[in-house]
């Protein structure tokens, strides 16, 4: 593959690092970091120019802090001056690695995404038996940078780029091996760990003839008509990732099993013809559907903030076949134009929290009968009245047995 340079000089333009600004500004603006840098832009934007230019740029320190959504990991968010420079980067990058990505690698790109990589695994699963699911054992600590920088080198000749695609590279948190490891916080880091990948799916796709493969990000699925396939590209893939990108695989989290028992898949449990959300990513969603009817019964929904939350909640979990989950939340909260509670506090099997008459007798019709092994147990708050004590989007919900 040829590769690319005389990218740097547009890279660095005035032109760049301010639609750069602008994009990593979005949404921030509000923070004290970004708000000092966005006062005087112009001249701030220069200074970055020349010490990229005069090669005089350094990375400043990581802000560090753990996140336990949905497990815990540590975080390293870069200074705003270096967020600026990371989309900009990104924003060059971008076209030259998509030249050696394939159609199912879903993480981090234009076009793809978590919803689009659900929907391919449904698809695959629609036609095969059985899956395999593999995991990569704390990929972005374990990345090698020597491996990276020739994968890097392999499709970029630009030497000024390099530099500073070296000098973001040898950036590691602290408490990380020499030479390895990638902040968690960097967008770099994304579209570094996309290109590092690249190869194991060309592996994957090319040596061993794959046509059912999908991976996002360090999440990998492969689907074949027997187990037997399947567990001969576990080995192959281990081998080719302890030897050629220095990774291991994550024994606990290699699974083999028939497609008819769910794929669980970036929270979502995946049936040829229905998705669920995963019960932790439930738990998630009715902790953020909390959170976000606090802020409700605070602000009322004439606030922008209540409306955008609600939205975006609503919007990451239609990847599933929520429908009636979502209704129960608006229902619960008696948001204007849904439907009110009828004011009963019981708990019906198989119900809504918004149960009326005709919710009652289809909890009935599906309540545990002899004949009937696939029956709905979990329990839902009948009334909105005491939705605030009623412990509906808590832990110790009844709701969660679902």
């Amino acid at each position: 593959m040829k590769r690319v340079g005389c990218l740097f000089r547009a890279l660095t333009s005035f032109s760049s690092l301010r639609r750069a600004a602008r994009q990593a500004a979005r949404g921030k603006r509000h923070q004290d970091s970004v708000a000092g840098f966005l006062v005087d832009v112009e001249k701030e934007i220069e200074s970055l120019q020349q010490d990229l230019r005069q090669r005089r740029y350094q990375p400043g320190p990581y802000n560090s802090f753990e996140v336990n959504d949905p497990k815990r990991r540590a975080i390293n968010a870069p200074a705003f001056r270096d967020r600026v420079l990371h989309h900009a980067v990104c924003g060059a990058l971008e076209p030259v690695l998509e030249r050696v990505a394939i159609a199912d690698s879903f993480a981090c790109r234009r076009g793809k995404g978590s919803h689009l990589a659900v929907a391919r695994v449904q698809e695959f699963a629609r036609h095969h038996r059985y899956f395999l699911k593999l995991d990569i054992a704390r990929f972005y600590d374990s990345v090698d940078h020597q491996v990276l920088r020739r994968a890097l080198r392999r499709l970029i000749k630009d030497a000024d780029l390099l530099w500073l695609l070296d000098t973001i590279i040898d950036h590691s948190p602290e408490g990380l091996p020499v030479g390895k490891g990638m902040a968690i916080g960097n967008l770099t880091s994304q579209h570094f760990a996309n290109l590092y990948l690249s190869r194991l799916d060309h592996f994957v796709k090319e040596e061993l003839g794959v046509q059912a493969y999908a991976r996002y990000m360090d999440d990998l699925v492969f689907f074949a008509s027997t187990k037997d396939v399947l567990w001969q590209w576990q080995k192959q893939v281990e081998a080719f990732t302890a030897a050629e990108l220095l990774l291991r695989l994550k024994p606990s989290a290699t699974v083999v099993a028939p497609v008819h028992e769910g794929v669980a898949f970036l929270g979502v449990r995946i049936w040829p013809c229905l998705r669920r959300l995963a019960g932790r990513r439930k738990r998630r969603f009715f902790k953020q559907a909390w959170r976000a009817f606090l802020l409700f019964d605070e602000a009322g929904t004439e606030d922008q903030r209540v409306l955008d939350s609600f939205s975006t909640l609503f919007a990451a979990n239609l990847v599933a076949d929520t429908l009636r989950l979502r209704q129960s939340v608006v229902s619960a909260m008696n948001w204007p134009g849904s439907r009110q509670a009828s004011g009963s506090n019981r708990v019906q099997r198989g119900g809504s929290w918004n149960n009326n008459a005709r919710n009652a007798r289809a909890a009935n019709r599906n309540n545990n009968t002899p004949g009937n092994r696939n029956t709905n147990i979990g329990g839902r708050v009948s009334s909105s009245r005491r939705f605030a004590r009623s412990g509906a989007f808590t832990d110790s919900s009844p709701v969660h047995r679902s």
